[in-house]
C-alpha cells in the first residue's frame, strides 16, 4: 500500500505534504465545515484523481503528521497493490431510522470475503449506536466497524458528508474492505476526566437524555458548566458524559452532546443513553486526550 497526503489552508488550492505520486484507488479527506460546503475542493480533488472512490466529511480540527489544523482540508490518497474495496452511502430520508439505515448499507455491500468496514456518518441526525447495531445485525461478530460521526467545530449547526460527490448534509456512507492482504488494527483511548456525583439516568429516549436522578437533565448540566452554560451547545465539546451500567465498576462509555431542547430541558447524545445507568459529567484533559491520540 502506497500513500500521499495533501492539505488545503486557502485560496491557493491543494498542497503536497508527504508522500509520492500515485495511482490512488481510494482518497479520504476531512475538512471544516466552512471550507467544504463550497464544492471546489472536491471538485479540484476529483480533478487530480479522476478514477478513485473519494469519502470525506466535516470535523472539529483536522490532523495531518504531527499538527493539528482548523479550517483546512487534510487528504490522504490510497494505492492498493492487493486489497480491494467498494463504497455505498444514502441519505438519512424523513422517516429512516437510524438503526435501519444501518441493516441498508450492510446489505448494499458484498459479504464475501469482507473484513473491515469504515463508516462516516452524518453527526446531527444520526444515533451512532443504532447505526452500529443496524451494521453488525447484518454483517455478524467477525467484520471490524470503526469509523465516526462527521463534526462541525463548535457550532453543532450542520455536518456534511462525501461518497463520490460534493459533500452534503444527512448522509451516511460505508467502505468495505476485503480480501487477506488487509489487516486491521484498532483502539479508543479517551482525555477526559470525571467529576461531580454519579447521577441515575431516570428518563431517557434512545440517544435523549430528559433527566438525571429526577431532576431536569440540562438545567443539572448548566449547573457544573456555570459561566460555560452560556456557550451551549459549542462548550458541550468540553463536558462530555460518562455513562456505565450501576453495578460496573469501571470505565464506563464517553457520549458526546449533539444539541441542546431548552423547552424540554433535554439533550440529545451521538448515541444511546439507557436508564438505570449511571451518568457522570467529565472535562477535557488536554495533555490525556493528545497521549491517547498517541
Amino acid at each position: 500500500m502506497k500513500t500521499k497526503q495533501l492539505i488545503w489552508e486557502g485560496p491557493e488550492g491543494w498542497d503536497d505534504f508527504e508522500g509520492e505520486d500515485l495511482n490512488a484507488q481510494l482518497v479520504l479527506f476531512f475538512g471544516s465545515t466552512d471550507i467544504l460546503s463550497d464544492a471546489t475542493p472536491y471538485e479540484k480533488l476529483r480533478e487530480m484523481y479522476p478514477d478513485a472512490t473519494m469519502v470525506g466529511c466535516t470535523t472539529a480540527g483536522e490532523i495531518i503528521g504531527d499538527e493539528v489544523y482548523d479550517d483546512s482540508i487534510v487528504a490522504t490518497a490510497i494505492e492498493f497493490e492487493k486489497t480491494s474495496f467498494q463504497a455505498k452511502s444514502l441519505l438519512m430520508k424523513e422517516g429512516l431510522t437510524s438503526l435501519q439505515a444501518g441493516k441498508d448499507l450492510a446489505n448494499q455491500l458484498e459479504k464475501e470475503d469482507l473484513k473491515f468496514v469504515f463508516i462516516i456518518s452524518d453527526g446531527q441526525k444520526v444515533n451512532g449506536t443504532d447505526l452500529v447495531n443496524g451494521l453488525r445485525s447484518e454483517l455478524g461478530d467477525e467484520v471490524i466497524l470503526t469509523g465516526g460521526l462527521a463534526g462541525d467545530g463548535g457550532r453543532f449547526a450542520k455536518t456534511l458528508v462525501s461518497c463520490n460527490a460534493a459533500p452534503e448534509e444527512d448522509r451516511v456512507a460505508v467502505i468495505g474492505f476485503y480480501g487477506d492482504a488487509i489487516q486491521v488494527g484498532h483502539g479508543s483511548v479517551g482525555g477526559w476526566d470525571p467529576f461531580g456525583p454519579a447521577r441515575k439516568i431516570t428518563k431517557s429516549e434512545s440517544n435523549v437524555l430528559y433527566e438525571l436522578d429526577g431532576k431536569p437533565a440540562l438545567q443539572l448540566y448548566k449547573e457544573y458548566l456555570g459561566e460555560k452554560a452560556e456557550e451551549l451547545p459549542g462548550s458541550a465539546l468540553l463536558f462530555p458524559l460518562m455513562i456505565k451500567p450501576e453495578d460496573q465498576d469501571e470505565s464506563g462509555l464517553v457520549r458526546t452532546i449533539l444539541s441542546v431542547d431548552e423547552e424540554s430541558q433535554s439533550m440529545t447524545f451521538a448515541g444511546d443513553i439507557p436508564e438505570t445507568y449511571e451518568a457522570q459529567l467529565m472535562m477535557a484533559n488536554f495533555d490525556h486526550l493528545v497521549d491517547g491520540a498517541s
